[in-house]
């Protein structure tokens, strides 16, 4: 008999493993299962990020996607790099994000009548609680 789970999640990159964490802190007496197709990424050598750069072309960290070739471009098919494994793409990307100015998020807010929501403040908590998963 296999075993019975309240919710799959299938998909580990960062939506997959941000909202097993969420339900299963949410809702601690249900049972999750998170299946990707990848490994768990866990080699402690790449988790430096002087060592990150190698993940993309690490068999087992990365699909390989290519493009169809590129009429424009002479026939060249261009790189299309998605993670696999736990993190999916995050856990190659050299761990790089930015959150922009200020006046963008401000200006951003107004655009779409936020009254804050798309803010800096509420977009700088926001950011502060990924930093901390």
């Amino acid at each position: 008999m296999f075993p019975e789970y309240d919710f799959i999640i299938v998909g580990g990159g960062t939506s997959g493993s941000l909202l097993a964490s969420r339900l299963s802190r949410s809702l601690p007496h249900l049972t999750i299962l998170l299946l990707d197709a990848g490994g768990p990424n866990d080699d402690v050598s790449l988790q430096s990020f002087a060592e990150r750069h190698t993940t993309m072309m690490t068999p087992g960290y990365n699909w390989g996607y290519r493009t169809v070739p590129q009429p424009e471009l002479k026939g060249r098919e261009i790189d299309y790099s998605r993670g696999m494994g736990l993190g999916g793409s995050s856990a190659i990307n050299f761990c790089v994000w930015t959150r922009g100015p200020r006046d963008d998020w401000e200006h951003w807010d107004r655009l779409v009548g936020g009254e804050g929501t798309w803010g800096w403040e509420e977009v700088l908590r926001r950011f502060k609680k990924v930093s901390y998963l």
